[in-house]
Order: structure tokens, then C-alpha cells, then sequence
């Protein structure tokens, strides 16, 4: 089986709602939140790997938990950054980047980078090469 379409994993989410109530219980208990639709997605994938369309849960919450870990996907992350004046009359622009995000994307302190404008309303920062 392919990757449910969004109509696929609606419908889904109606023929086995007492299912994915269940594995939102169990995923809300561990501390973690998500949309019926990327539960249905996870478990849908699990039974996948076993060449099934929708398998039964297991019967213990901890190994269903370990399971819907496993194929949840991983969670976006989102950064907010402040674009700050320079300060030196140049209309220069300073932007500071958590450090977790020049990691994620592969940036250095010291990189230099360049704004092109790609459409109107739209810019794409990069590195320099």
C-alpha cells in the first residue's frame, strides 16, 4: 500500500475511530500531541511494513506507544528570528540564528551569506560559496 491520500486517511480515521481515540490517549499520556491525521499516516505506515492495510493494536499501551513512536513523523521544528537594524547608519540588517538551527541547516557563525529575491514577496537567504 502506498502512502494513504488525505480522502484515504479521513476515511480511515472514521472505520477505526475507536482505534485512533486509543492511540491519542496513549500518545496524550506520554506528553506527546498530534492530529488524528498523522496518527492515522503512523499507523498506517506500521501496518504497511507488514504488507497489511490496518492492522489491530496490541493489547499493552507501551507497546503501542513504542510503535507509534517509531513511525510518527518527526516533529517540525519552527525557529523565530528578529531581523535587528545594524545600527551603523548603512541600513544593514542583523539577524541572529539559534545555534541548534546553523547546526540543523549546516551554517557556521562565520558564514557569509546572500539574499535573493526569488518572486515578489519572496527571498531566499543562503550561504555563499
Amino acid at each position: 500500500m502506498a502512502i494513504p491520500t488525505h480522502s484515504e486517511r479521513l476515511d480511515l480515521a472514521i472505520q477505526f475511530s475507536d482505534s485512533v481515540e486509543r492511540m491519542r490517549r496513549c500518545l496524550s499520556t506520554a506528553g506527546i500531541q498530534v492530529d488524528d491525521d498523522e496518527i492515522v499516516l503512523a499507523w498506517a505506515h506500521y501496518s504497511d511494513t507488514w504488507c497489511a492495510q490496518w492492522l489491530a493494536l496490541p493489547d499493552a499501551d507501551h507497546e503501542l506507544l513504542a510503535i507509534l513512536r517509531k513511525h510518527l513523523p518527526e516533529p517540525r521544528k519552527v525557529w523565530q528570528v528578529v531581523i535587528e537594524d545594524a545600527g551603523d547608519g548603512t541600513g544593514d540588517a542583523i539577524i541572529v540564528f539559534p545555534i541548534d538551527l546553523l547546526a540543523r541547516i549546516g551554517w557556521n557563525v562565520d558564514d557569509d551569506l546572500e539574499i535573493i529575491t526569488a518572486s515578489a514577496g519572496t527571498m531566499i537567504l543562503r550561504r555563499k560559496e
